[in-house]
């Protein structure tokens, strides 16, 4: 059986934050499924609600990642604190569409290099 999470957040090297500070990441994903003539119209809409989640306290970014040729569209954003990613669903439920949330506690962190 693998360890609790909270066990796994708190192993050294997974996420590095300065000495002496303990920091978590959140993640929140929200999948869509849409047909190829409706998937225009679903970004959209997920541009619009990344916007407004953008401006919002403990918001760290996100991407929206798409498959048109299976139709599914993922919204992942990452959050400072799991009460500022909650504070953010009034946001999301004002959104168009709405499809399967899951939320997660980032259980590792890699920057990319460029």
């Amino acid at each position: 059986m693998p360890p609790p999470l909270t066990s796994v957040l708190r192993s050294p090297g997974l996420i590095s934050p300065p000495p002496g500070k303990q920091r978590h990441m959140f993640a929140r994903v929200e999948s869509f499924r849409a047909q190829p003539d409706e998937m225009d119209e679903l970004l959209t809409g997920q541009h619009h609600a990344v916007g407004r989640v953008r401006t919002m306290a403990g918001n760290m970014g996100g991407y929206v990642l798409v498959n048109r040729d299976s139709g599914q569209l993922l919204n992942v954003t990452f959050w400072q604190s799991e009460d500022e990613r909650q504070a953010a669903e009034e946001e999301f439920n004002a959104a168009s569409s709405r499809g399967e949330v899951v939320e997660y506690a980032v259980a590792m962190q890699q920057a990319l290099r460029t």
